[in-house]
């Protein structure tokens, strides 16, 4: 979406690969991100497929700026916080073709900075197994470089030019999706397919500037440049927009009209952008080609109401969100919001602290949590092993269970950690139909029989559950600026503790009890800004139940994120405390901040019998190790489940270097 048109306008993470009966329709995805060296997607029939044919959903957010300035809004933290924060597996990157060649009058570089900036952000969803869409956002209206930089109706041949320059440099990228064009409107189909001559009064932007100018240019049609990019050897998924500003796509499926790939391109998907003001009639207008393509909604979004600002603007459209969430679900749409700045609307985030806006990001964001959301694996074999089957929110009778793979009475362990935004509640009945005695769990169970005590399992139900940080108020005590340690513990992240010194640098909490614990976050010192430099770099967790036989669950060095989340088997613990070695980026190093340090589990000390406290590495932007008995094992583990076996793959990212070595070829 243009920004003036509506101004109102860490390491890497294994995914899941699904296969199951009818019994368990109800989770038809991979989850994008596949658990594949090579996560190249391709399109079959009307969806979107991994290397291994199964269906693929992507989902996220715009991530605007890199079209109207050459150094972005706060990238890349946008779209590390879009990818690790909001659960996003596809962020969509609008560009300006000026930029890419430094046609701009601020730049001196020949557009290097701009293009390394972009390499960057592809590095980062490939770092993740995770998705850029690269999106021509504006062009030039004409063949002038640097002049009427702005939204046009179509592509102009610059953008032809641009395009076989982007092909060359992101050829078979398995994580990169090519997007044709923002936005075309205005014209017929004939020349969206084609290109031909149009003209428009456009708002352009000129040596930073704005002005509305008539032009008139030839435009580059769709099929145009898809012939371009695959002439480069590009097979790389493309995106294509309908008209009336991306929104109609209802004749894109016609013979006349219908885009063609080459035998060895991976498809095309079509992309919508239904706004509130839009026309409804979304059966005749999108699910129509939809029938024929992928379909992808790549920008939506409302404002704030006029009389209520914390509510959504339903002049156009009453209960806009849940009216197009449950068509994006119906149809099993891909999707991305608009837009993840607090300036060009509709705006998701109040600021560069990445809240969500009430009105919109609120209402997307718990859309994310809910569609990315992985559920609980339950397995045949102790601590982890053996035959697995993956299940989501809901009822699930002995007739359930097995159709899916895995026989109630065969469950030995469970895991409840796979989702860093959600937490569950399992609780297992003696008889089929949810009745007789009962247990319910909010922890992985590594033993399931030695918990239950002799009880069979016959059924079990599955829910959600608000986690809670049961440090919040503990008393805290640090190495130096102990007067500042209960801002580690308030619950408030506008406090801190900092200190700038050399030494030895710790902070220790306690809450007051032996309690069961699963999950620590540690909140550093920023996630944005400069204050990103000062985030702590080198440190250690660890827990004690007396304060001082200490056990650690986490080591990390070169840490550069924000927030650090540490999972763990349920263990007994009052004390936790973190050492920090290295501290800001910034030399001689000795600065420290923490700002919460949030503590899950529950107030009881009665960790599983046998849990081993082996803690995993999340979003912790440096090199982490797992701490504990013999060195512990990686506990954020994605089951693959399928009617015959589970197969848990770990992936270690490829070098950028051997990674464009292999595209070139």
């Amino acid at each position: 979406m243009q920004k003036g048109k509506h101004l109102m306008i860490l390491l890497c993470t294994a995914a899941v690969a699904l296969s199951v009966t009818a019994a368990l329709a109800a989770i038809p995805f991979s989850l994008a991100g596949a658990a594949e060296t090579d996560g190249t997607l391709r399109v079959k029939g009307n969806k979107i497929v991994d290397p291994d044919g199964r269906e693929v959903r992507l989902y996220g957010l715009n991530c605007p700026s890199l079209e109207w300035k050459p150094a972005g809004d706060n990238m890349p933290m946008a779209v590390i916080t879009a990818f690790d924060e909001w659960e996003a597996n596809l962020v969509r990157l609008p560009m300006n073709q000026d930029y890419w060649f430094g046609h701009d009058p601020s730049q001196n570089d020949g557009g290097e900075a701009y293009r390394r900036l972009i390499a960057e952000i592809v590095e980062i969803a490939q770092e993740r197994k995770k998705y850029i869409w690269l999106d021509l956002h504006w062009s030039n209206g004409g063949t002038e470089w640097g002049a009427n930089t702005g939204q046009h109706k179509m592509p102009d041949k610059n953008s032809l030019v641009f395009w076989e320059s982007v092909a060359q440099e992101y050829r078979n990228h398995p994580y990169v999706l090519f997007g044709l064009y923002n936005e075309p409107y205005g014209v017929s189909w004939d020349v969206w397919k084609n290109g031909g001559m149009v003209s428009e009064s456009s708002e352009v932007t000129e040596n930073g500037k704005k002005s509305v100018k008539t032009l008139k240019y030839e435009a580059v049609g769709m099929q145009t440049l898809i012939d371009a990019i695959r002439a480069q050897g590009a097979n790389n998924l493309i995106i294509v927009g309908g008209l009336d500003w991306g929104f109609d796509l209802s004749r894109a499926a016609d013979e006349k009209y219908r885009l063609v790939d080459t035998p060895e391109g991976n498809g095309i998907v079509l992309d919508t952008h239904p706004y509130p003001w839009k026309n409804k009639n979304w059966s005749q207008l999108i699910d129509k080609a939809g029938e024929h393509y992928p379909v992808i909604v790549g920008e939506f979004g409302t404002g704030p109401a006029k009389n209520d600002p914390d509510k959504p603007d339903e002049y156009y459209f009453k209960n806009y969100h849940e009216t197009l969430f449950d068509w994006i679900e119906k149809n099993n749409y891909s999707f991305a919001a608009w837009s993840f700045h607090p300036s060009a609307g509709p705006c998701l985030i109040k600021g560069w602290n990445y809240e969500p806006t009430p009105y919109h990001g609120v209402y997307v964001r718990d859309f994310l949590i809910k569609v990315s959301a992985r559920g609980v694996s339950l397995f045949d074999g102790e601590n982890y092993t053996g035959r697995s089957i993956y299940i989501k929110p809901g009822e699930y009778t002995g007739a359930d269970l097995a159709a899916a793979g895995l026989d109630p009475a065969s469950i030995r362990s469970a895991r409840l950690s796979n989702d860093r935004s959600l937490a569950y509640k399992l609780t297992v009945f003696s008889e089929d139909g949810f009745t007789g005695s009962s247990l319910s769990f909010t922890q992985n169970i590594p033993d399931l029989r030695a918990s239950l005590g002799g009880m069979a399992v016959r059924s079990l139900k599955l829910e959600t559950v608000t986690p809670e940080n049961i440090n919040k108020g503990s008393s805290a005590e640090c190495s130096s600026n102990n007067e500042k340690s209960g801002a580690v513990t308030d619950g408030d992240e506008a406090t801190r503790w900092m200190v700038d010194e050399e030494g030895p640098k710790w902070v220790k909490t306690d809450l007051g009890s032996v309690c069961t614990i699963h999950r620590i976050i540690i909140k550093h010192a920023s996630n944005t800004g400069l204050e990103l430099h000062n985030n702590n770099q080198d440190f250690t967790v660890s827990i004690s139940t007396d304060g001082s036989d200490w056990t650690q669950v986490y080591s990390v060095t070169g840490n550069t994120n924000y927030r650090t989340v540490i999972d763990f088997e349920p263990a007994a613990a009052r004390y936790v405390k973190v050492d920090i070695t290295k501290g800001s980026r910034i030399p001689p190093h000795t600065r420290v901040t923490i700002r919460e340090i949030e503590v899950y589990g529950t107030r009881d000390a009665n960790p599983e019998a046998g849990a081993e406290i082996s803690a995993g590495e999340r979003d912790s932007g440096g090199k982490g190790s797992p701490a504990g008995p013999g060195g512990g094992k990686p506990l954020l583990w994605l089951a693959f489940s399928g009617l015959v076996s589970a197969v848990v793959i770990a992936l270690t990212a490829l070098s950028r270097r051997r990674e464009r070595k292999r595209r070139n070829t």
